[in-house]
């Protein structure tokens, strides 16, 4: 792992979300949502951020296998995107972006568990649509914080 060199300076807040610690072997059988339970801490953390207008960096030694799968469930949570589509996405940034193995599996996992959240919401709501979440509820009419990107 990278150093956090700006934890002592109160302009950053850290969360260090250990993405490689979200394992499939880790699952309880009789866990529902787990993935998404477990990507929450950093889906609510970036959300804070970005409604704040603050700027969000992830990042991990290299931001191609762990920071660029976060980068991934991100965009599968928040943009309402497939598992192939958020890496495509994602790739289209940053070409290096490279989720494999545990990390993979788990993002799958996440795919399910959106899904499957999606179906849930429309199912309560009775309106057949399999659209659970509203895009825009957090960004509509908000600007984006320039970033320096």
């Amino acid at each position: 792992a990278s150093e956090n060199f700006f934890e002592d300076n109160p302009r950053f807040e850290y969360l260090r979300f250990f993405v490689s610690d979200i394992r499939p072997s880790l699952r309880r059988k009789e866990e529902d949502f787990w993935a998404l339970n477990a990507y929450q801490p950093a889906f609510d953390f970036i959300d804070s951020a970005l409604r704040d207008g603050r700027c969000v960096l992830v990042h991990c030694l290299a931001g191609a296998h762990r920071a660029g799968s976060l980068g991934c469930a991100y965009l599968m949570y928040r943009a309402d995107l497939s598992l192939d589509e958020s890496i495509k996405k994602a790739k289209m940034l940053r070409p290096i972006i490279n989720p494999f193995g545990g990390l993979l599996e788990t993002l799958h996992y996440l795919d399910a568990d959106l899904k499957r959240r999606r179906n849930d919401r429309a199912e309560t709501r009775g309106d057949g649509s399999n659209d659970g979440y509203d895009k825009n509820k957090d960004g509509e009419g908000k600007e984006e914080p320039n970033c320096g990107t």
